[in-house]
């Protein structure tokens, strides 16, 4: 009986040992692969590489990613140069954290039978928006009389408010790109050494980690979706500002990270001051106009928007004369209140991103107004 225990936890142990072996190589190469799609700058800052091919791995997700040669998300690998009507501006959400054919630029593609520019970069904002469609006019990709479809969010708040700045913020001279205020986030050493080793479990063994979630999820009673609603990165529309501006936005954790140094309110006025920059160069080079397009993260969908945050992009659309301005806020919520499971049917499973069928919503509202206006 003994000897038939210990060769049972020796199989055991044999089989655990060679899953985390083979869960190292592949979780490194898919690290390694998502990493090779990113181009660092100086201060923090980063675009997407030109002409990659390879894979991403977001959350439990591994996707197809391919960009063109002037480092723009692609459907394809083809270098071909092309010229576009349409350009998406924005950030993960226009990005896709998932395949092309299920973004949002990539359903709309399909569904206008119009080729776009998307130009959607992980944890961008208005500041590094603006850089990215001066790289697109840079590269001559747009065609006269083009749209420009901004998505906006909520977290474009605290990522204007403390994470992105023009280079005169911190008096730099010789920088040509915005400036990441994380690259000048300074932590304790211990807390940054164990910050460090916990990602690089999570980095090297993402299948068992996954594993591992499952069990928490799911065996412990473990409330996945609490963090999702209740982060402080959504939460300026329902938690008081006060509450919100007392530590920067670069640091503390996922409840408590702050808004400063510019505050909640310094972050919505830098948004609109970006926005009416976008629109100043898309009239001065050929364009038609900008369309505001703005998607609510779970959180508010859950709770009731104190602020108005539909009212705040509507008067900077009146204000800057935009083509319109598309939201799905207020489809969601309405969707909210006849299905109880709204959340797993239109946002990815533990992540605040829309899923497939959220996109589908988006893209169709999108082409929908474009059509009204013609």
């Amino acid at each position: 009986m003994k000897n038939r225990i210990k060769k049972s936890f020796l199989i055991i142990f044999i089989i655990s040992i060679s899953f985390l072996i083979v869960d190292f190589f592949i979780s490194s190469y898919l690290l390694k692969s998502s990493n090779s799609i990113y181009k660092k700058k100086k201060y923090g800052y980063y675009e997407l590489s030109n002409s990659y091919k390879g894979f991403e791995i977001f959350g439990s997700t591994i996707y197809k990613v391919f960009t063109d040669k002037y480092g723009f998300r692609s459907a394809t690998n083809s270098n071909l140069k092309e010229k576009y009507n349409i350009i998406f501006l924005g950030d993960s959400a226009t990005y896709g954290m998932m395949n092309w054919e299920e973004s949002l630029p990539g359903i709309f593609q399909i569904i206008s039978n119009q080729k776009v520019l998307n130009a959607g970069v992980p944890s961008y904002s208005p500041t590094t928006y603006l850089h990215r469609y001066k790289k697109a006019l840079e590269y001559e990709l747009l065609k006269n009389n083009h749209i420009v479809i901004i998505a906006l969010d909520i977290s474009d708040v605290q990522d204007e408010a403390g994470h992105w700045m023009d280079p005169d913020y911190f008096d730099l001279n010789n920088v040509n790109h915005p400036i990441n205020m994380s690259a000048f986030n300074t932590s304790s050493e211990g807390s940054e050494e164990r910050f460090h080793i916990k990602k690089w479990i999570i980095d090297n063994f993402k299948f068992s980690i996954m594993i591992y979630r499952m069990i928490k999820f799911y065996s412990t009673g473990y409330d996945y979706l609490e963090p999702i609603f209740n982060t402080s990165r959504s939460a300026f529309t329902w938690k008081d500002f006060n509450q919100l501006n007392k530590l920067k936005a670069t640091e503390g954790n996922n409840y408590t990270r702050g808004y400063l140094p510019l505050g909640v309110e310094g972050g919505l006025k830098k948004i609109k001051k970006k926005l009416i920059e976008i629109n100043k160069i898309v009239k001065s080079n050929n364009g038609k106009g900008i369309y505001l397009f703005t998607y609510p993260w779970p959180a508010q969908v859950k709770y009731k928007d104190n602020f108005g945050w539909l009212s705040f992009v509507n008067s900077i659309c009146f204000e800057i004369n935009c083509l319109g301005s598309v939201d799905i806020i207020e489809d969601i919520i309405e969707i909210s209140n006849n299905n109880n499971n709204w959340y797993k049917e239109i946002f990815l499973n533990g992540d605040i991103h829309l899923n497939s069928y959220g996109n589908k919503i988006a893209a169709e509202k999108i082409l929908n107004k474009l059509k009204s206006n013609n």
